[in-house]
């Protein structure tokens, strides 16, 4: 569901549903800028956010008063951090209640686990090139994150985090480093 709000400037900002297709390219600009991980967020905004009614881009971020910037960066990650912290007691210690109120389980990742996620993706660069994409970091997460973790007691493949819901997706990319990369 879309969500709008007023910047400190009086301007409309939206920002719009997204999948996780969004996320996965946001990480694929991300490899190709030659930006860390801190550029994720300005990325998805530019993808998914409208300020009055009007697509928003790098430019537009860089020429915004600093306190709207502020304010669509921190209402963007608070539609992130909407995990169930209150309910944390009927959770086991690995799951984790995401925005849309499914519930993910983690599991820890082994060596093994990374050997198979390198394997995945070697086999994956065929069709990554005919799509015009490039295995990055967020390639080997999400992989992972397919091999080691279960929504509401169901596995998943790869190709379905595109089509998951782009808040639940930034959830668990944090929720499951968080769990594995202490």
């Amino acid at each position: 569901m879309a969500r709008q709000f007023n910047l400190p400037s009086g301007k409309v900002a939206e920002i719009t549903d997204f999948k996780g297709m969004h996320v996965r390219d946001a990480h694929g600009e991300l490899a190709e800028k030659g930006t860390d991980i801190g550029g994720l967020l300005f990325v998805l905004i530019s993808k998914v956010v409208t300020v009055d009614g009007k697509p928003v881009t790098f430019d537009m971020l860089d020429e915004m008063p600093g306190t709207d910037v502020v304010f669509l960066q921190n209402e963007f990650s608070s539609a992130i951090k909407t995990l169930d912290k209150t309910n944390a007691a009927t959770l086991a210690a690995n799951e984790r209640r995401l925005p849309s109120g499914r519930i993910a389980k983690i599991e820890e990742f082994l060596g093994k686990h990374v050997r198979e996620a390198q394997r995945q993706i070697a086999d994956m660069q065929g069709d990554l090139k005919d799509k015009g994409e490039e295995a990055n970091m967020g390639t080997m997460l999400f992989v992972l994150m397919s091999m080691l973790v279960t929504i509401d007691g169901q596995s998943f493949v790869y190709e379905d985090i595109n089509e998951m819901d782009g808040m639940d997706v930034l959830a668990l990319e944090g929720e499951f480093s968080a769990a594995n990369f202490r």
